[in-house]
Order: C-alpha cells, then structure tokens, then sequence
C-alpha cells in the first residue's frame, strides 16, 4: 500500500516538474547580433527574436535591463505570439557620452503577461569602446618679452573622451581639465 501511494507521489513529482521545465521553455529568446561593440553616445538598436515554443498562443511582455545610466529609447512591449510564431523585437539604447570602457550585461526577460511570471530571459554581454579626445586651449600668455626674460603661459588641456589619460607632467586627466602653465626663458 505505501509502495503504492510512494511511487504515485513519485510519478506525480516527476511530471508536475516536467510541466513547470516546458512552462519556463515556453519561448526563446535569440539575440542577432551585429556589433556588440557599442560607442558612448551613439543610439543603437539591438535585434532579438523571441519564438512561441507551445502550442498555445502566448502575449509577452519584454522588459530589458541595462547598467546604471544607460538609456532606453523604446518602451517594452507586448507581443502576441501564435503557438510556434517567431518575431523580430528591437531595443533602442543609448549610452551615456561619458561611460568608462569595459564590458556590461543587459539582459532581456520575456514576461507572461497574464500570470506575471518571467518564461525565459537571455543574458548577453555589451562592450563600450574606447574614445579618446584630448583637447588643448591657449589660455595666457606673456604680452611683450625682451630677450633674457621668461615667458609665461598657461593651457588648459581638456579630455572629452571616456578614458582616463595622463598629461605629460603626469597629472590624471579624467572627463575634466587641468590648466598646465609653461615657463621658459628666452
């Protein structure tokens, strides 16, 4: 009697995690990727296709996560997905002008809209390319100079890029300026 009642739990179990495994698979989600290699300021698009994997239509709700900062053009949207429909859905992000380099997750989570529960999500990794833009300025200078005497002026040197650089009097330069005064007799 207890073999019994024990292994019907057991098949039970095993079946109610079969379905709750096909429920997670419900859709998949694949990124086209073009360029994962984005530029600070640029808008870019990213392509996702999402697939209906059930023989039930599904309306999905796609929400993206991105870093701190970064900025999403389009909303999320619903999508109505017929049992084994494949759509195209696109992102429009842009990252901010002055983000440092390296390497940042964005990940897209595919959303049941009736029950509000997550059916699948897909993670990816984005790179943010280096600009460098070093700007120099005349800022002061001596008017008149006789032979003999020192000339003074100043230059204001500006990074406008989003790396950190180092001036040739080895001052850190990062997103900001430094005024560097230059004195030499003549």
């Amino acid at each position: 009697m207890y073999k019994k009642l024990i292994t019907i739990f057991f098949i039970s179990i095993v079946l109610m995690s079969g379905l709750k495994a096909q429920e997670n698979n419900a859709v998949s989600i694949k990124f086209i990727e073009k360029d994962s290699r984005l530029l600070p300021g640029q808008i870019t698009n990213l392509a996702f296709f999402i697939t209906n994997q059930t023989a039930n239509n599904q309306i999905i709700k796609n929400i993206l996560s991105v870093p701190e900062k970064w900025k999403i053009i389009s909303n999320s949207q619903e999508i109505n997905l017929s049992p084994s429909e494949k759509k195209l859905f696109i992102f429009t992000i842009q990252v901010p002008s002055s983000y440092p380099v390296g390497n940042y997750n964005i990940q897209l989570f595919a959303i049941r809209t009736e029950t509000n529960d997550t059916v699948n999500s897909f993670l990816t990794v984005l790179t943010v390319k280096e600009i460098e833009n070093i700007s120099m300025a005349f800022v002061d200078a001596s008017e008149n100079v006789v032979a003999g005497q020192t000339i003074k002026a100043s230059y204001l040197l500006q990074n406008l890029g989003n790396t950190k650089k180092k001036g040739n009097r080895s001052q850190s330069i990062n997103n900001g300026y430094i005024i560097f005064p230059i004195i030499k007799t003549v």
